[in-house]
């Protein structure tokens, strides 16, 4: 559980090489499916892009 997210969608275009597509910051901690969540709210996707990657801010650390 986490309060920073980052994702980069699915459906980014590799042309401009690895670029996260966001970030989420959320006042309490979140798990990484209610981040999915919230991240798919804010896009306004019914479902998420297949191979969208998140992240959250300890597992880019390696801090787990």
């Amino acid at each position: 559980m986490s309060q920073v997210w980052y994702y980069r969608l699915g459906n980014h275009d590799d042309q401009d090489g690895f670029i996260w597509s966001g970030k989420l910051s959320t006042s309490m901690k979140v798990s990484t499916s209610q981040a999915r969540e919230l991240i798919r709210k804010r896009e306004g996707f019914k479902k998420l892009p297949a191979r969208t990657i998140v992240l959250s801010v300890e597992d880019l650390r390696g801090n787990k």
